[in-house]
């Protein structure tokens, strides 16, 4: 079990688990335009620190942090 399972008493929570994990997914196509932009800044001798993307549709928001 792993601890982000487990409430402020300790005892095992598996809807707070499942909870902070789909609230931390990234999206497979967000997921590859974040590699592309790591890989271009990579061959130009960048390291990418930071990135926030918005989804011109739905407006929500995906950062990534290094």
């Amino acid at each position: 079990m792993d601890s982000l399972s487990r409430n402020g008493s300790g005892c095992y929570d598996p809807t707070m688990g499942e909870a902070i994990a789909r609230a931390e997914h990234v999206p497979k196509h967000v997921r590859d335009v974040i590699e592309v932009l790591k890989k271009i800044a990579s061959l130009a001798g960048f390291r990418i620190a930071n990135i926030e993307l918005e989804d011109k549709t739905t407006r929500k928001k995906f950062k990534y942090r290094k």
